[in-house]
């Protein structure tokens, strides 16, 4: 442990030493250059290379943690500032890519030093953790999103904004709108024609060396013999474009307020006029005096337009979007509006989460502020309240929270992040969980309207499922994702964890969702994530996105991993942004979507079609099962149909997906048996009763029955009975086995000791059931 300690302590001591080597480059850098045209150059061509896919130039963060430098330093109007060249910039970006891999590995490093105490250690990395996404991590939602939430929250208090703000909500959207649409529309026209003008020079120069002596000029030769290609002429038509690039690009982003104003035709001056004002930093203040690292205080966070000289740059549009809404609410925070404005928070929320969950469950029963009694241990009744309940087969208990994740808090400090944990997630459980027992305890249970009407009454026998959710309007980043690890560090205190989850990734989630069942099972696969053991390794992600991402590709099944004790999902961030993008461009993009047989896919939406008691959970087992499994379900019912096809009689086939005859609430087993249209009552006579008997053989808790008429093309399964209970001995039954099985069921092909477990638990045969 000392050793190691040792080589930790070296590889900080030399990456904090290159980080701050590189720190003071970037910082000379940026003294010695005009600051809005170095903001403009970086902006350009962040603009242009980001858009290239697998290229990112420059995050966000990167453009951010620039800009705060500049409001750190000092600038003299009258200086004679060095031009900018690429080979300054290359300088300049080499050391940004250096400075962040430095600061992020010894922001991890410092605090994780010299300790050895595993709880301590916990909490020093997730703290770390925290402080990295703060530093690092840009863009939590899409850019619409926001927007949307922004007007829908503010809409009510434009007589408040304009007092106050000088702009309402809607003209701060229309002025971001503009400022996108002038910026793309600029670059978009310029690049054009610089490609066009460098195309045209490319051209020139190969007519003039043409009119050469090439035999008597070996430069010319050398020329010729590198450019005349394909690719050396896009090489010299790349090498033109940044020659002419260097002098043509300046003022092109870097605007007056009068010159905008009259270009872009706007009607509202003087709104406009105290909107640039409201979110602008003006170079040579001292809010960023103390500015060095990116989880610093950097009043660009807060202001994101530049200005200096009179003259303005947004170096990242998007910004403008992402605060937005924190820093109205910043000012209404000490006026008398506030309250108002919490209370609206909350009713956007609660509307939000219900408009989402008609779209993945269409035709739920959807209720929202509902309050129902409960007996304390003195008898005495007590009303409490439950934000959301939704139902159809399963139950939803939904507490919504639209708290605030505090900066320090995303920065790691320990107090202030145990109490935004328990206001925005552990107490929002504990609320559900409350209802969810109340449930539990009652038959008929009753919930009622404030003033003590009846809302709904439920029986809770009918329901397969009580699912507990925590949606909030903030996104919580690593704190939702990961909320069984801060646990370990005594931040939150229960032993059950809810799904957390940010509105806007749940309306994302809702976009891709195929059918209603699929959603339960990523609450389903979603739920065993957070409540994983602590013998298995650990998952990590800052984003619920990627969690969607990783369950389309692999259904989220990590139940076996013990290889490794960390395990990083995939970042999807690229996809869903390029989606969007397209999206909004009305441009085709392939869509994410669970890989599955298509056939098996029928036989899920026919399932769902059918709807049978009970479905939710066949639909969720059947999504469970590796594609082997699943493959073997849709060659048996091909195999029966085509007998029947052959000779009209019915035909079956049966697998045991999971038996374990010592557990009498465990145990799945399927029986598909084919037939005519025709026959449909003796159809369902055998298959019911030929199930029930299968059933009890296996002594399974639960087995699913599947119909088919070979003669209707329209369905890929036509019936479907669902038997849920625990087997007790039955004479009638133990004869009807006897009589119809000479020999106990075996797997419906031979399986190797070293072959993957037919009932899809992904492990091998022997340490499954082949035990």
């Amino acid at each position: 442990m000392y050793e190691n300690n040792n080589i930790i302590n070296e590889i900080h001591e030399d990456l904090f030493k290159e980080t701050e080597e590189s720190y003071n480059i970037i910082m000379n850098i940026l003294k010695k250059h005009h600051p809005l045209e170095l903001i403009e150059y970086l902006s350009i061509i962040s603009y242009f290379f980001n858009n290239i896919k697998n290229n990112n130039i420059l995050t966000a963060a990167q453009i951010e943690f620039i800009c705060g430098i500049i409001l750190s330093i000092q600038y003299d109007e009258e200086s004679n500032y060095h031009e900018i060249s690429p080979e300054v910039i290359q300088i300049l970006l080499d050391n940004l890519v250096k400075f962040f891999f430095g600061f992020g590995f010894t922001n991890f490093s410092r605090k994780m030093l010299n300790i050895n105490d595993d709880e301590e250690k916990e909490k020093q990395f997730l703290t770390a953790s925290l402080a990295n996404e703060f530093g690092i991590v840009r863009g939590d939602a899409q850019a619409f999103q926001l927007k949307e939430q922004a007007l829908d929250l503010f809409k009510e208090f434009d007589e408040w904004m304009i007092k106050y703000e000088g702009f309402t909500v809607g003209d701060a959207i229309k002025f971001i709108d503009l400022i996108f649409k002038r910026y793309g529309k600029l670059l978009f026209n310029y690049i054009n024609k610089l490609l066009k003008k460098s195309e045209e020079f490319a051209e020139i120069i190969y007519e003039e060396v043409s009119k050469l002596n090439i035999k008597n000029l070996k430069n010319v030769r050398k020329f010729i013999k590198n450019y005349r290609t394909n690719k050396g002429k896009k090489d010299l038509i790349q090498f033109i474009t940044i020659k002419f690039f260097e002098k043509s690009h300046k003022g092109m982003l870097i605007f007056d307020i009068d010159e905008i104003i009259e270009e872009e035709k706007i009607q509202e001056k003087e709104r406009f006029i105290k909107f640039i004002n409201r979110f602008c930093s003006p170079l040579n203040q001292t809010g960023n005096k103390k500015f060095k690292y990116p989880t610093d205080d950097n009043v660009f966070r807060q202001r994101p337009i530049i200005s200096f000289e009179n003259k303005y740059i947004v170096p990242n549009p998007t910004y403008l979007i992402w605060v937005l809404q924190s820093e109205i609410e910043k000012d209404m925070k000490s006026t008398s509006i506030w309250e108002s404005y919490q209370k609206r928070k909350g009713q956007y929320l609660e509307k939000e989460v219900l408009k989402v969950f008609d779209k993945i469950l269409p035709g739920c029963n959807k209720y929202c502020s509902l309050y129902y009694y409960v007996e304390d241990k003195d008898g005495n009744k007590n009303r409490c309240e439950l934000d959301a309940l939704i139902y159809d087969s399963n139950i939803f208990l939904i507490e919504s929270k639209s708290g605030i994740f505090k900066t320090p808090a995303r920065r790691g400090a320990i107090k202030t992040l145990s109490s935004v944990i328990y206001e925005n997630i552990e107490y929002a459980f504990e609320q559900a969980y409350r209802a969810r027992e109340y449930i539990k305890s009652n038959e008929k249970v009753v919930f009622y309207n404030e003033d003590d009407s009846i809302k709904t009454i439920i029986d809770n026998k009918k329901y397969s499922n009580i699912f507990l959710l925590n949606v909030t309007l903030e996104n919580f980043g690593e704190v939702a994702t990961r909320i069984h690890r801060f646990k370990n560090i005594g931040l939150y205190k229960q032993n059950e964890f809810p799904w957390s989850v940010n509105i806007n990734d749940l309306k994302t989630i809702a976009e891709f969702i195929e059918f209603p069942s699929q959603f339960i099972h990523y609450i389903h696969r979603r739920l065993k994530i957070n409540n994983r053991s602590e013998c298995l390794s650990d998952i990590f992600t800052n984003d619920e996105l990627d969690f969607l991402g990783t369950y389309f590709d692999n259904n989220l099944y990590f139940d076996e991993e013990k290889e490794y004790n960390f395990i990083v999902l995939n970042d999807y961030s690229l996809y869903f942004n390029e989606y969007y993008l397209r999206k909004e461009a009305g441009e085709p993009i392939d869509r994410l979507s669970q890989k599955m047989n298509p056939k098996f896919k029928r036989i899920i939406m026919d399932l769902e079609k059918l709807h049978q008691h009970g479905h939710t959970d066949v639909i969720v087992k059947l999504l469970d099962l590796s594609n082997d499994t699943r493959n073997e379900i849709v060659d048996c019912i091909d195999s029966i149909v085509s007998k029947t096809i052959k000779d009209g009689e019915f035909h079956d086939a049966t697998l045991v997906i999971l038996s374990n005859p010592q557990n009498n609430k465990s145990g799945f087993g399927i029986t598909m048996m084919s037939g005519l249209s025709k026959n449909r009552e003796e159809m369902l006579q055998r298959l019911e009763g030929y199930s029930k008997i299968k059933k009890y053989q296996q002594k399974a808790f639960e087995w699913l029955a599947i119909g088919k008429y070979a003669d209707d093309k329209s369905w890929a399964i036509n019936e479907c009975i669902y038997l849920k209970y625990e087997e007790e001995y039955s004479e009638e039954l133990e004869q009807a086995v006897k009589k119809l099985f000479t020999k106990p069921m075996t797997w419906t092909t031979k399986v190797g000791r070293n072959d993957p477990c037919p009932c899809g638990s992904g492990k091998k045969f022997k340490k499954c059931h082949g035990q």
